[in-house]
């Protein structure tokens, strides 16, 4: 799997790993990951995208699994899990960024060996983590996703994802495939193609989280959490709306709304930020298909491939091959058993 595995990386300089569930094989892919580069003299950095909500004395009992690094990887994790980490260190510098496990600090590794990772959990401070390590000239900079935090697959972090599916979503193997295609789906979902609204939508204040698109490109923009008022999209379409922009994560009840309502058809695209950012069930993403809404995002999302994990730690197991053939007859992106 090592040639198949660095030729699907090669061109990403930096790699979010997102998972559907716990167990879902993500830390098994990221020291694969790293065990390949290595042959290959690449250097890495590393950090994750908070602790998925465990404990302290969880990860001391190594309920969340070590990543083994080796000599000469840079490191971003929480100060107070440097001493559990096994590794010759040596200290770079401070990020100023706060954690419930403290201070997210840059290490370099001078040996081989396990760390336990807890980086921060809001966008605009990953970002900052990555820049830093950036400054260290690193080859590949690589982010272990939380869990259900897949807006690390954000393209504005990083430039390519990989998705991890596992059997500890479900005990049924079509519910669990189901879901994970519905991801990619959303994952994947096409880049507004007119470079003109490109350009309105770019320009446009950070604040300004509700934007509307005539046919003659004039547009009204708003300064609205549409979490806190949907209504602010009905209210404002009319006869001459093209595109309507929603910022922010979009969820089943935003949907629900332009499902029921006659003034949002096949006539009006929709845009999103990105992929990460569309929290819709597969039942709500057919109907939007089948009334013919038209959905879009400003960044497209790199998914690189889909790694499954056939074993689940609740008690039962999926049979391999055929877990990855029923992917594999559903998707176009490139499917790898992440333990074998």
């Amino acid at each position: 799997m090592a040639d198949e595995l660095l030729n699907l990386i090669k061109s990403y300089h930096s790699i979010s790993i997102i998972g559907m569930s716990k167990n879902a094989g993500k830390t098994t892919v990221l020291n694969k990951i790293m065990e390949d580069l290595e042959g290959v003299n690449h250097s890495l950095s590393l950090t994750s995208i908070g602790l998925d909500g465990e404990t302290l004395d969880l990860v001391t009992n190594t309920s969340k699994p070590a990543v083994y690094v080796r000599y000469n990887t840079i490191i971003a994790t929480s100060k107070n899990l440097i001493k559990y980490c096994d590794i010759t260190k040596e200290i770079l510098e401070n990020t100023y960024i706060n954690t419930p496990l403290g201070e997210v600090i840059i290490m370099r590794s001078l040996s081989d060996g396990y760390v336990y990772l807890c980086g921060p959990s809001i966008t605009s401070q990953v970002k900052h983590i990555c820049d830093i390590f950036k400054g260290y000239g690193v080859d590949k900079i690589i982010i272990d996703g939380a869990l259900s935090r897949k807006t690390m697959a954000d393209p504005s972090i990083t430039d390519g994802t990989i998705l991890c599916a596992g059997a500890s979503l479900n005990k049924n193997m079509d519910i669990v495939i189901e879901e994970t295609v519905n991801t990619c789906n959303l994952l994947c979902l096409n880049s507004i193609y007119d470079d003109r609204i490109r350009s309105i939508l770019l320009k446009r204040s950070p604040l300004e989280n509700i934007v509307f698109i005539n046919h003659d490109h004039s547009f009204k923009a708003f300064n609205k959490n549409i979490l806190d008022d949907y209504n602010t999209i009905l209210d404002n379409v009319d006869h001459n709306t093209e595109y309507i922009f929603i910022g922010g994560a979009i969820l089943d009840s935003l949907f629900n709304k332009i499902l029921i309502s006659n003034k949002i058809n096949k006539d009006i695209k929709l845009i999103f930020e990105d992929g990460s950012k569309v929290f819709i069930s597969k039942k709500i993403y057919d109907r939007l298909l089948f009334k013919g809404i038209n959905i879009y995002v400003l960044n497209k999302i790199n998914l690189i491939a889909v790694f499954i994990n056939p074993f689940s730690s609740l008690g039962y197991d999926f049979h391999k091959d055929e877990f990855k053939e029923k992917l594999k007859s559903k998707l176009s992106l490139p499917i790898m058993n992440a333990v074998e």
